[in-house]
């Protein structure tokens, strides 16, 4: 009915004129009357009886699409409700009758995600172990287009005076492909780090003490880099650190001894992000407990990224051999960060 109004108030221009009134339908106040005459109804006692019998996995299907609605914020209009419950029911029959055909799956047009997320529970009701792979949501998150002449209805105002105006404003949506981009990132790090700190870990030495370290600044800072030669070393490092920094030995060496721990292995991109940050906060913050954790965060961060083959250092003190004229066959021997 709604897309019926629209229409003829398209058609209604061939013989309507701005500020006339006569025979023009108005498709947003018809769309508010039908809002507020639906709303009288008791609508969770409909979807009760109407999907009743329909079930994904062990949940109702009414209920858990409720909830995904809920969960990503998505709001429905009294109006369109039932529609809206019933194609994607019919959206989700068809994507388990289908599930066992080869390939991805993608939904285009993801918005909120709240169709998106209804499918990730169909497909975990046949597949326990889904995780979301070989499912890709796609959207431009940039609203509606521009109108034309053709996009545009009669809109009545205060005073009676019909305008034509857009049925969306361009452009309108509550979210930007910036922020989307930005908060996949952040799910990104903080599932990648996840290992650092879940469960929460204590700060070093609340659990117990450090007093079974050395005392003497070159000796820890030479213990760090010796237990960073070993793997699950995450701990260990960041109670060097906490120890180092208790004595109030300077920090310079320490940062130093950080940033050798990183060149020596043959770190990616984020490590060195890390490195940075943690030497730049630390600016920030000083001599305080705030910038004390940072720098046994930054430990721990690298610690939980070493060893690695460290093939790049291996090269460069190979090209330095080279460039002194020593035979490496004759002299052999390792390197020093062995």
């Amino acid at each position: 009915m709604l897309f019926k109004n629209l229409i003829a108030a398209v058609r209604s221009r061939a013989s309507g004129h701005a500020g006339k009134t006569a025979d023009v339908d108005y498709p947003l106040e018809t769309e508010a009357k039908l809002n507020r005459m639906h709303a009288l109804a008791p609508v969770d006692l409909h979807l009760r009886i109407l999907f009743q019998n329909e079930r994904i996995g062990g949940e109702n299907f009414a209920e858990l699409y409720s909830r995904c609605l809920k969960e990503t914020g998505t709001a429905l209009t009294p109006f369109n409700i039932f529609q809206r419950f019933q194609t994607r029911l019919t959206l989700v029959q068809y994507f388990l009758a289908t599930l066992a055909v080869p390939g991805a799956r993608t939904e285009c047009g993801a918005y909120r995600g709240a169709t998106a997320l209804l499918l990730c529970h169909a497909w975990r009701s046949r597949q326990t172990d889904f995780s979301g792979d070989d499912f890709y949501l796609i959207d431009s998150f940039s609203g509606t287009s521009a109108s034309t002449a053709h996009d545009l209805i009669p809109v009545r105002d205060a005073d009676g005076v019909t305008r034509m105006e857009s049925f969306f404003e361009a452009g309108k949506t509550d979210t930007s492909a910036e922020l989307v981009r930005g908060l996949f990132h952040a799910a990104l790090r903080v599932f990648l780090d996840r290992f650092l700190n879940i469960p929460s870990g204590a700060l070093p030495g609340e659990r117990g003490g450090l007093d079974d370290l050395p005392t003497e600044g070159p000796e820890l800072l030479e213990k760090f880099l010796l237990t960073l030669d070993q793997q699950a070393q995450t701990n260990e490092a960041g109670r060097i650190v906490a120890r180092y920094l208790a004595l109030r030995h300077p920090t310079g060496p320490l940062i130093r001894t950080l940033v050798r721990a990183v060149v020596r292995e043959d770190a990616n991109f984020h490590t060195y992000q890390m490195l940075e940050a943690t030497v730049a906060q630390h600016q920030e913050w000083g001599d305080t407990e705030q910038g004390r954790h940072i720098l046994m965060a930054g430990a721990r961060y690298i610690a939980a990224h070493s060893p690695t083959q460290r093939e790049m250092l291996q090269t460069a003190e190979i090209v330095q051999r080279l460039h002194r004229g020593e035979d490496l066959h004759e002299q052999g021997g390792l390197s020093r960060y062995y």
